[in-house]
C-alpha cells in the first residue's frame, strides 16, 4: 500500500488544479451549475466536467444535485475551509510582490465597531493616508467585542478593531492590545450641568439618558460603576450603540450620556461637549487589534498596525491635553 505522501505526489499534486478549485468554489457560492458558468464566463458542460475532474482526483462526490440547484457535500465543506486559506495564502503572496515593487502600496481590509469608528480609528487612516498615499482601506462595520471573529475566520478582513471586554480564549486569535480607554460623563458644552463644578450622580438621575441597551457587556460594566456609589442605573431615555446618535442629541443641550475617552478626544465635534466632574467608578476597556495567529501579517497591513500604536500612544501620553480639549 502506497504511503500518504506517494499517495499525495503521484494523485493529487499533479492532478489537482486551482483552477478547478476556484471553479467548486463559485458554483457552491453561485448556488448552481448554471449561476456558476454564467459568473466564471463558461459554458455549464466545462464547468460540469471540472468538478467531476475535481471528484475523480480526490475520489469522494463533492456536490448534491437537485432540481434547486447544488449543495456542497461534508467532503466538498471540508475541501472549501481549507482551500479558502489556500486562496488567501496566494492573494497574500500577490501582495507581497506588489509591495517590494512598491513599498508605499497595498490594501488593508479592517473590521471595526461603529464605536471606533467616531473617533480612533479615522485618526489611524487619517494619519496612514498621510504617509502612505498609495495605501487603500477598505473598512467594514464589524462587532469584535462579542469576540467571535467571523470576519478573521472568514478571511474578509485582515485585522479586527475592537475593545477588549474579557481575555480571548480562542487558540488561533491573537491579541494586540494598543491602550486603555475610560469612560466619562458628557454633557452638552451648552448644557445647565456644564456650568457645575460639583455634581454628584444622583443629582443626574432624573435627567434624560442616551444609555447602552441594557442586554449589552459594555451596559454591565456601567452598571458596576453605578453600583459603586449606591445607585441603580438611571432609567433612560433613550437606548443605543450608536456614537453618532449620541453626539447629535447632546447638541440639544438636553441629555447626558457616557463616551469612551478616545471619541472625546478624537472627534470633531469635541469643542462643543462637556465633561462632568464626576468620577465613575468604571473600569476602562482596552482597545485592540485582533487577528488569526497562522496567518502572515502583510507589509502593508504591518504599516497599518504600526500607524495604529503610534495614535494609540499620542492619546495615551497627552491625558491633560485631552480632558482639556474635550471640557472646552
Amino acid at each position: 500500500m502506497a504511503s500518504p505522501i506517494l499517495n499525495w505526489e503521484s494523485r493529487l499534486s499533479r492532478r489537482l488544479k486551482l483552477r478547478d478549485l476556484h471553479i467548486l468554489f463559485t458554483v457552491v457560492h453561485r448556488g448552481s451549475m448554471a449561476k456558476g458558468a454564467a459568473y466564471l464566463g463558461m459554458s455549464q458542460p466545462a464547468v460540469s466536467e471540472a468538478i467531476a475532474s475535481l471528484e475523480g482526483t480526490l475520489g469522494v462526490r463533492l456536490l448534491d444535485r437537485s432540481r434547486r440547484g447544488v449543495e456542497p457535500t461534508i467532503y466538498a465543506r471540508a475541501l472549501l475551509k481549507r482551500g479558502d486559506v489556500i486562496f488567501d495564502e496566494l492573494k497574500q503572496g500577490i501582495k507581497d510582490i506588489e509591495f517590494l515593487a512598491d513599498p508605499t502600496a497595498g490594501e488593508v481590509r479592517i473590521g471595526v465597531p461603529e464605536s471606533l469608528m467616531a473617533g480612533f480609528v479615522p485618526a489611524v487612516l487619517d494619519e496612514l493616508s498621510r504617509r502612505y498615499p498609495k495605501v487603500s482601506v477598505s473598512v467594514i462595520a464589524a462587532q469584535p467585542g462579542e469576540q467571535e471573529f467571523r470576519e478573521l475566520r472568514e478571511r474578509s478582513v485582515d485585522l479586527l478593531l475592537g475593545r477588549l471586554f474579557k481575555p480571548v480564549s480562542e487558540e488561533d486569535v491573537a491579541v494586540d492590545v494598543l491602550c486603555q480607554d475610560a469612560f466619562r460623563l458628557v454633557a452638552s458644552a451648552d448644557s445647565r450641568w456644564a456650568r457645575r463644578r460639583k455634581i454628584t450622580l444622583t443629582e443626574l438621575m432624573n435627567e434624560p439618558w442616551i444609555s447602552f441597551p441594557t442586554n449589552s457587556v459594555v451596559n454591565s460594566y456601567i452598571e458596576k460603576g453605578f453600583c459603586a456609589h449606591g445607585l441603580e442605573l438611571p432609567k433612560p431615555s433613550i437606548t443605543s450603540f450608536s456614537t453618532q446618535l449620541r453626539l447629535h442629541l447632546l447638541g440639544t443641550g438636553r441629555f447626558l450620556t457616557i463616551l469612551h475617552d478616545s471619541v472625546l478626544w478624537f472627534t470633531t465635534q469635541h469643542r462643543s461637549l462637556k465633561v462632568l466632574p464626576i468620577d465613575l467608578l468604571i473600569q476602562p476597556m482596552p482597545i485592540a487589534i485582533f487577528r488569526l495567529k497562522n496567518r502572515t501579517v502583510s507589509p502593508v497591513v504591518q504599516l497599518f498596525i504600526d500607524r495604529a500604536h503610534a495614535i494609540a500612544k499620542s492619546f495615551v501620553s497627552a491625558p491633560t491635553r485631552r480632558s482639556a480639549t474635550a471640557e472646552v
